[in-house]
């Protein structure tokens, strides 16, 4: 039987072998590597950073819009099929 921590590291293991994680780390490489690019990142996420950090939603209204996001994603899936 498997522990905790075998089972974390098996799925940190599939999760790198992704197509999609190999991608996004090509592209972080490939930032960092032109220095515009990485100006222009950085400067991008601090402002991302303040903006949610100035938001004056609470914890309860981002678990109640959380709650709402998913009953709208599943009547959309519902209607989908």
């Amino acid at each position: 039987m498997s522990n905790i921590y075998d089972l974390a590291n098996e799925l940190s293991r599939g999760i790198r072998d992704l197509p999609e994680y190999k991608a996004v780390l090509a592209s972080k490489e490939a930032i960092d590597a032109d220095a515009d690019a990485k100006r222009y990142s950085e400067t991008t996420w601090l402002s991302n950073k303040k903006f949610m950090e100035s938001s004056s939603l609470d914890k309860c209204q981002l678990k109640t819009n959380k709650r709402k996001c998913r009953t709208l994603l599943g009547s959309y899936k519902e209607t989908q099929l």
